[in-house]
């Protein structure tokens, strides 16, 4: 038995994820005049006497650059809805990304030495995983589905539902013993799939799914232990049997654009145990060969996601990102900037020069939205071969580095917004109160992070490529998704 090392789970930090220390912003920035305009914007609900005092911008001077995410918490402690992700990928910018999975088996129901029945015998034994019909991958479904790989390991380490989990998180597991054989199959996720059903009519249509099958050795050793008394209960079926690493990480031949995640749906997949054993004939002889199965649940409670992605290690297919994340001078600015889920990469925005707007006396904010553009299909970052993220979410973050939700979203979620126009193709998230509060010297000044929403990041692989801050392309060209913060105020003086 060969025993791999690997780091064990961490201490969940609020808002559900753990933070590390940001890269902080200092020294010379590249520094663009800002300008006032007179605008009408507001001006239906501004008292006469304050018309002049209402101002518009979208000049701010604004710093983007991509930065490493923080690991994610993923267990379904915290996700809860039962969803998961599995498979590999090979990006066309954020290069080749991964998702495992870490999970424990369950009894349904108590059961005892002659549930088996008398001398029982495993026939076969499979995992099945319900597809849910969502993939991320393969240009959204114009290049045909390549192989993937499945392996399958007995974990040698405990899991606990009141343990937090997070994406790089492993635990240990036992190599060399891949339950089963390296499964090969094409992930085409059809509507149906045939499957066994009664003696009658063996074989019936069920809902989409994925079967594995795993060595009859493994399903035999389960019904020994329950055979010998070992496995009375649950609790001490845990201290048999660990659970399980389900990995795609093996998965290879995967060219530029190749490869699916797969999201998955745990409450209805389960690991089946086909066994026979002899059963009364009708002379009430024990010695009828009967067959039947049993169904080992996935414990919601005990699962959590892997995640490996190249993009925050410098590692992916785009030498813009990879340039971004391994560079050291940190005040460049840049045209283009990346995000992606599955803990790979977010956008750092700092507002170095907001708080000029109130050197001349206190204003009021009666509009602050940024406006993030999709990088077009008509450049090297199409935006439209991979559905971007649904929503995009802004953090602030506070002077030892951690992160925090900003006021707008917890006050006003619906007036924060911050959804994908599919019409446009941009975001727009109202950022009014934290602008505000940043003025009046309640919040300090350290910049946000543009990043997947913690829940769909650790459920979707999505990602997306956005105009960045600076106004120039690195040809000298001008940048046409420039990132844009639009303020209208009103001067209180």
């Amino acid at each position: 038995m060969i025993l791999n090392n690997r780091r064990s789970s961490k201490t969940l930090l609020p808002f559900g994820a753990k933070f590390f220390l940001v890269l902080l912003v200092s020294g010379f920035v590249v520094i663009l005049s800002s300008c006032d305009k007179s605008s009408p914007v507001g001006l239906d609900v501004q008292p006469k006497n304050d018309i002049l005092n209402v101002a518009y911008q979208d000049s701010t001077t604004l710093v983007t650059r991509t930065v490493k995410e923080d690991s994610l918490r993923t267990d379904q402690g915290l996700i809860t809805s039962g969803l998961t992700l599995l498979g590999k990928y090979n990006d066309p910018i954020f290069g080749m990304t991964s998702s495992s999975l870490y999970a424990q088996l369950s009894f349904n129901s108590n059961i005892y030495p002659t549930s088996f029945g008398t001398n029982p015998h495993c026939d076969s034994i499979v995992m099945i995983l319900d597809y849910t019909g969502s993939y991320y991958g393969e240009n959204n479904g114009r290049t045909a589905p390549k192989k993937q790989t499945i392996n399958v390991y007995q974990l040698l380490d405990n899991m606990s539902a009141s343990v937090s989990y997070y994406s790089d998180t492993t635990l240990h597991y036992i190599v060399g013993d891949d339950l089963v054989n390296g499964y090969t199959f094409t992930p085409e996720i059809p509507d149906s799939t045939y499957a066994e059903g009664s003696y009658t009519y063996p074989f019936h249509k069920v809902y989409r799914q994925l079967r594995i099958p795993i060595k009859n050795s493994f399903g035999q050793t389960l019904i020994n232990d329950r055979l010998t008394n070992l496995e009375t209960s649950n609790a001490a079926f845990y201290g048999i049997f660990k659970g399980l690493l389900i990995t795609a990480e093996n998965t290879s031949g995967l060219g530029v654009g190749d490869g699916r995640i797969i999201v998955y749906s745990l409450p209805s997949s389960n690991v089946r145990l086909y066994y026979n054993y002899l059963g009364l004939n009708y002379a009430g002889t024990r010695d009828s060969l009967r067959h039947t199965y049993y169904d080992l649940k996935l414990n919601i409670g005990e699962i959590f996601s892997h995640f490996n992605a190249a993009s925050r290690k410098g590692l992916s297919n785009s030498t813009d990102l990879n340039i971004q994340v391994k560079d050291t001078i940190r005040t460049h600015n840049y045209a283009t900037t990346f995000i992606q889920s599955v803990a790979g990469v977010k956008t750092k925005i700092y507002t170095p020069y907001l708080m000029n707007m109130v050197n001349n006396g206190p204003v009021a904010i009666n509009k602050a939205e940024l406006v993030v553009s999709v990088v077009s299909p008509t450049t090297k970052y199409d935006g439209t071969a991979y559905t971007p993220p649904a929503t995009l979410y802004l953090f602030g973050i506070n002077d030892d580095g951690t992160s925090y939700v900003l006021p707008d979203l917890i006050s006003a979620p619906y007036y924060y917004y911050g959804g994908f126009n599919a019409g446009n193709y941009k975001y727009s998230l109202n950022i009014t109160r934290y602008i505000q509060q940043v003025l009046d010297k309640k919040l300090s000044n350290n910049g946000m992070y543009l990043l997947v929403p913690h829940i769909s990041a650790a459920t979707t692989a999505s990602r997306v490529a956005v105009g960045g801050a600076n106004p120039k392309n690195p040809d000298g060209s001008a940048n046409a998704y420039q990132m844009k913060l639009e303020i209208t105020y009103t001067k209180l003086h």
